[in-house]
């Protein structure tokens, strides 16, 4: 059972990895919100 979960933990923690570089390539793309909002 502990096997599962850990298995599980890594899991969710390198798709978190790749959503998160993935989120900062398109950042650099956008320009940072400025007082136009």
């Amino acid at each position: 059972m502990r096997q599962e979960i850990a298995g599980l933990i890594k899991n969710i923690d390198a798709q978190f990895v790749i959503v998160n570089a993935d989120m900062n390539m398109h950042s650099a793309d956008n320009h940072a919100p400025g007082d136009e909002l």
